[in-house]
């Protein structure tokens, strides 16, 4: 086995490992406390050991399975990751908490197609690029058949809402162009394009009233989700909005405080006291930087740098076109995710639900990181294109098809 496919593997494993243990420790004084959880401390244990029994099921066949077959149906895992998005909104199927509209009830267990979609988006990108490299030089011909169909996944994430997953798609999007061969001007021109024209929109929507009353309640709506992206922008001042808005990210910085340079050492952290809500999912990060402190962050940035760089060397030496953006794509999509999240629990990103991949609490996510694991360590064992098989030279009459000579196959 190469180094970069067994450095993967060990990484990994000891983010794994170390996910349960702080899944465990962060939240079995909720659970124990909580009648939905049926009192029982190790509830949240015991529901991530189930989706990383389901998620190890899924990654090992995967590794075995050539990746370009994913790559050649990539039209079919786009257009139902789309419909998956599309699904969360319908009453009776999607789930909506809070306003938000983000979860899809499975067999008693809720996923986020967002998760699914990010992965579905990055074959779709990994397989358009790789076909189409010759092209991605002209705008209209190359770049932007597939930035429509980027945007429309952004587009579909963003009503929900879901700030964080737009950004990280937003980014491993430019990151997956940028390596599939697009000119940085067009990139550069349409992300300021996109951005001026989001905000003539926001603009429009606050202060351009509707003439007709359906059209205003619409407006109305959108107003009130438009705050709770405001409220996120108040991380710039954490102290001043403590008891409102900015309550988890003060707390996580007062875990991280006291914390300092080694932690107070394993299980001895106060915020999984109801000081910090989510704590096991979306801050998980607090609690490591509060139990084990910097040092312990660092080796856990560490770990994710070098899971990364594995990532991008197993693509550097991928000799398919399409081998190496989905490379490019899982291994930046892993380490966005794992970038925003630490970013927003020491407060120098806004709060945004994002897990830290491999150790957060979270089903779908778990899942699907996994997915991306398998994929990329398939790319890795599978460095040449998927061949097309050869036809039999056994006619259907049973005799053997006469061969050519090379020379026979020019025209003169």
């Amino acid at each position: 086995m190469q180094i970069e496919r067994a450095a993967i593997i060990i990484i990994v494993l000891v983010l794994l490992s170390v996910g349960l243990m702080m899944i465990y420790n962060s939240s079995a004084v909720l659970a124990s406390e909580a009648q939905k959880y049926d009192n029982d401390p190790m509830y949240f244990l015991k529901k991530q050991l189930m989706w990383l029994s389901l998620a190890i099921l899924v990654c090992l066949p995967v590794v075995k399975i050539h990746y370009g077959h994913f790559l050649r149906h990539s039209w079919i895992l786009a257009a139902g990751a789309l419909a998956l998005l599309a699904l969360v909104f319908v009453p009776g199927i999607g789930t909506e908490i809070n306003g938000a509209h983000r979860w899809l009830s499975v067999a008693g267990q809720s996923i986020q197609p967002s998760e699914i979609a990010a992965y579905a988006l990055i074959f779709y990108l990994a397989h358009y690029l790789s076909v189409k490299r010759r092209k991605l030089k002209k705008f209209w011909k190359g770049f932007v058949p597939p930035f429509i169909v980027s945007a429309a996944f952004i587009t579909a994430i963003a009503l929900q809402p879901k700030l964080g997953a737009v950004l990280v798609m937003a980014i491993v999007t430019a990151i997956m162009f940028f390596a599939g061969g697009c000119q940085i001007k067009h990139l550069l021109l349409t992300g300021a394009a996109v951005v001026a024209g989001v905000a003539l929109l926001v603009l429009a929507v606050l202060y351009v009233p509707m003439p007709h009353p359906k059209l205003e309640s619409y407006r109305q709506k959108a107003i009130r989700q438009f705050g709770y992206v405001e409220d996120r922008l108040a991380f710039t001042d954490p102290e001043k909005h403590k008891n409102n808005e900015t309550f988890q990210l003060y707390q996580s910085l007062v875990g991280l405080g006291s914390g300092g340079v080694t932690g107070v050492g394993f299980a001895r952290g106060k915020q999984k006291y109801y000081l910090t809500f989510a704590i096991y999912n979306d801050f998980i990060g607090a609690i490591i930087g509060e139990e084990m402190g910097f040092v312990g962050l660092c080796a856990i940035v560490l770990a994710y740098a070098g899971l990364t760089i594995s990532g991008f060397r197993i693509a550097l030496k991928c000799k398919d076109v399409g081998g190496y953006l989905l490379a490019v794509g899982v291994a930046s999509n892993i380490a966005v995710n794992a970038f925003f999240h630490l970013g927003v629990v020491s407060g120098l990103l806004p709060t945004t639900g994002l897990n830290l991949p491999f150790i957060s609490s979270g089903g779908s996510n778990l899942l699907m990181n996994m997915f991306g694991i398998g994929i990329l360590l398939s790319v890795g064992g599978h460095k040449t294109p998927l061949r097309k098989r050869k036809p039999s030279p056994i006619t259907s009459s049973g005799t053997v098809k006469k061969r050519k000579s090379p020379a026979m196959a020019f025209k003169w």
